[in-house]
């Protein structure tokens, strides 16, 4: 990517709907997880990127795009949710938007409580993952999902 374009930096949550367990709230928990494991190694410029350049160029203008009525930016951006109908099919969209350069991880939840009558069971699984980068560069990996519900 070039960066003396002008570039839209959006943060895609990808969040699985194939899970009947997965209700509004774990959706939204799910999503801040996702969102932390995204911020983490923008905050420490650790990325493992392959134009990091351009990631982190992206970073700064999307942390600072949100201006609170103080003028102070806000520390976050423009951030959309996807509804992913399969684990296979987001690790497939997480692994391309790699490949494109983009920053793009899965989110491994070891702890995922699932209700069972009066038990809740606690077991490890893939929930959401995300993907960060201009909006038109992903639009052509990204506008066949629809926003999650």
């Amino acid at each position: 990517m070039n960066t003396s374009q002008i570039r839209t930096p959006y943060l895609y949550i990808l969040m699985r709907t194939d899970m009947t367990s997965m209700n509004p709230g774990k959706a939204v928990a799910q999503g801040a997880h996702a969102a932390n494991q995204f911020v983490k190694p923008m905050r420490n410029y650790d990325s493992i990127f392959e134009d990091q350049t351009e990631i982190l160029h992206l970073w700064e203008v999307w942390e600072n795009s949100a201006v609170g009525d103080d003028g102070i930016p806000q520390g976050f951006g423009t951030t959309i949710t996807l509804g992913i109908s399969s684990e296979t099919i987001l690790f497939e969209v997480v692994e391309t938007a790699k490949k494109m350069g983009c920053a793009a991880e899965v989110t491994f939840d070891p702890s995922y409580p699932l209700v069972d009558g009066d038990v809740v069971h606690l077991i490890p699984l893939h929930t959401c993952g995300y993907v960060f980068g201009d909006k038109n560069h992903l639009s052509p990996l990204l506008r066949q999902f629809n926003l999650h519900p």
